[in-house]
């Protein structure tokens, strides 16, 4: 899923000024109290963001985020990002998103099944 991402606390560079980020970038394992958000340069934990979140079907949640946890790239299967929790955001936008989690764990679900009935289905003559 496509997310926009800004700074809403400010970073410091190696000269200690301070700046504000901006990005796209793409989440992963989203539930109604956060997401994992890959990049390439991973943001302090502690630092608030501002998410804007694209649903598919083309809504998009706006909502405030603090960075929980990053894990830098290490060779391994696991990518750089950050861990975000979602702190907050305008009055009925969470609805999207609780539609669009609901419709993921249904075809979640959905999918299960049929590899569960697919041997049974093969081995009637």
């Amino acid at each position: 899923m496509g997310v926009r991402l800004s700074t809403v606390d400010p970073e410091t560079d190696s000269q200690g000024k301070a700046f504000f980020r901006s990005s796209e970038e793409r989440c992963f394992d989203i539930s109604r109290g956060g997401t994992f958000v890959m990049t390439s340069d991973p943001i302090e934990p502690g630092l608030r963001v501002l998410l804007e979140l694209d649903i598919p079907g083309g809504s998009t949640v706006q909502t405030l985020a603090r960075v929980v946890w990053k894990t830098v790239e290490a060779g391994g299967s696991r990518p750089a990002g950050i861990g975000v929790e979602f702190l907050g955001g305008r009055t009925g936008q969470f609805g999207e998103l609780e539609k669009h989690l609901a419709r993921a764990r249904r075809w979640s679900a959905a999918r299960r099944l049929d590899r569960q009935a697919t041997p049974l289905l093969q081995e009637i003559p």
